[in-house]
């Protein structure tokens, strides 16, 4: 059975944390893939330690060479001199999808994604009443979910069909065949021409 995700907010915009000022971000550091390794700004390793259960590998600094670093003040709060950073597994193919949204074509795309994806989310919310659930409980909630989303599809398939009854192409598909239909001829035949 397919399910559909929901995710219920009162926020408007949800914030990533962006860590404490004046401190170094993972971003200021450089990934080896080579070596599956960071390297800070002055050239210390950061070693893979282990892999949590969330999915995420650990890289962790050598305490006794951090703690003659200069850049510790700006790298580390911790006692005991250790800078730990955390990547996903799937890090690379993230990497990949972000390089591949600034290309010139994903631009393009992407600006389609407001009138089309968005716009139907913002239908449910505001037109649907799925800005907050009317049920408890998530075998409930679901079958809301997925009641309103089966309204949205046939008011989507009635707008096109609407629209493709003056399409020529389409004119014998929805008109065409069901004078052909057996059924039909049969209640017709005796019906006079004239």
């Amino acid at each position: 059975m397919f399910r559909l995700p929901i995710i219920f907010s009162n926020k408007l915009f949800i914030r990533a944390p962006e860590g404490v000022k004046g401190m170094l971000k993972t971003k200021d550091f450089y990934y080896d893939e080579h070596y599956d390794c960071y390297l800070c700004e002055n050239n210390q390793v950061l070693r893979y330690r282990t892999t949590s259960r969330d999915g995420y590998r650990e890289y962790v600094s050598n305490p006794f060479v951090y703690e003659t670093c200069p850049l510790l003040s700006k790298c580390t709060q911790c006692r005991d001199h250790r800078k730990v950073i955390h990547r996903h597994l799937w890090q690379e193919a993230m990497d990949e999808v972000e390089h591949l949204r600034h290309t010139v074509v994903n631009r393009v795309l992407y600006r389609k994604r407001q009138e089309t994806i968005e716009r139907v989310f913002t239908d449910t919310q505001e037109k649907h009443g799925m800005r907050w659930s009317r049920y408890r409980g998530l075998k409930k909630t679901t079958l809301q979910a997925m009641l309103t989303f089966i309204a949205l599809n046939l008011k989507k398939l009635a707008n096109w069909s609407w629209d493709s009854l003056w399409n020529p192409c389409l004119q014998y598909v929805l008109i065409g065949s069901t004078y052909n239909k057996p059924s039909f001829r049969s209640r017709n035949e005796g019906l006079s021409t004239i």
